[in-house]
C-alpha cells in the first residue's frame, strides 16, 4: 500500500520529478521528460538514481513504471470512448433529422407525381411502384405509344389481377403475363375491361407527365391479393 501510494505520488508530482506516462509503446522519462526506447524505466542511470533517491527502492520504480503504463492505456481508452460518443451523437443527429423529414412528409402528403416527358421518347414502357399502406404496393406503367401519345395504366387488369403477374412489353404490344393476350400500345387508356390494362389518368403539363396520387390510390384493389380487398 505504501509503495503504491509513493508510486502514485511520483506519477502525480509537479515539475520537480515530472510525470511518467506510457501510451502504446512510447516511453517518456519520468525524470527529464525525454522520449526513449528499451527495457529500462527511465532514459539513463542518472535519472534512475534521482528517482530512486526520491522514493528509496528499485522495486517501487518498477511499480511506478507499470502504473504509468496502465495510466497511459486508460488515457487512450478515454480518448477512444470520447470519439465513440461523438460518433453516437452524430448518428443521433442524423436520426433526428430523418424523423423530422418523415414527419414533414406525413404532414404534407404528396398529391401528384411528375415524370419528364423525355423519359418516354424511345417508346419503352417504364414501370413504377407506389406504396399504398396496409402492406399493399400499387404498380403501374407509362409509355409513349406508336402514335406519339404518352399513356399510363395499372400493371393489372379486371380479369387476371389476382395472379399479380402484370404485363410485359413486346415491341408495340403489352402482353399479359398470365393469359398471354396482347394489346397494342394505342389501346392503352382507350379500351377498358376484360384483360386490357386498367387505365390510369395522366396529364401532360409542358415537359412533364403528371399523375395524381388519388388516381393511383384508386387502383389499390388490384393489388390486395387476398388482403381483404379486390375488384
Amino acid at each position: 500500500m505504501i509503495s503504491t501510494a509513493l508510486a502514485w505520488l511520483l506519477l502525480t508530482s509537479g515539475a520537480k520529478r515530472g510525470k511518467m506516462e506510457v501510451i502504446l509503446d512510447q516511453k517518456i522519462c519520468g525524470r527529464c521528460g525525454k522520449e526513449f526506447s528499451g527495457g529500462d524505466e527511465v532514459c539513463c542511470s542518472g535519472c534512475k538514481d534521482d528517482i530512486m533517491l526520491a522514493i528509496g527502492s528499485a522495486s517501487i520504480l518498477k511499480e511506478v513504471f507499470m502504473i504509468g503504463k496502465k495510466v497511459g492505456v486508460r488515457i487512450g481508452m478515454r480518448r477512444g470512448m470520447s470519439a465513440f460518443a461523438g460518433m453516437l451523437a452524430l448518428l443521433g443527429m442524423f436520426v433526428s433529422l430523418f424523423a423530422i423529414q418523415e414527419a414533414a412528409v406525413a404532414a404534407n402528403p404528396v398529391t401528384e407525381i411528375a415524370y419528364p416527358v423525355k423519359d418516354f421518347r424511345n417508346g419503352d414502357a417504364r414501370f413504377y411502384k407506389y406504396p399504398a399502406g396496409d402492406g399493399v404496393t400499387i404498380k403501374y406503367f407509362v409509355l409513349k405509344s406508336s402514335d406519339g401519345v404518352i399513356r399510363a395504366a395499372f400493371d393489372a387488369c379486371d380479369v387476371c389481377w389476382r395472379e399479380g403477374k402484370g404485363y410485359t412489353q413486346k415491341g408495340d404490344f403489352m402482353v399479359c403475363n398470365n393469359c398471354g393476350r396482347r394489346f397494342a400500345s394505342v389501346r392503352v387508356n382507350e379500351v377498358t375491361g376484360g384483360c386490357n390494362p386498367s387505365p390510369l389518368t395522366r396529364e401532360i403539363r409542358g415537359d412533364k407527365v403528371v399523375l395524381q396520387a388519388k388516381d393511383i390510390l384508386a387502383g389499390k384493389p388490384y393489388f390486395t391479393f387476398g388482403k381483404g380487398g379486390g375488384k
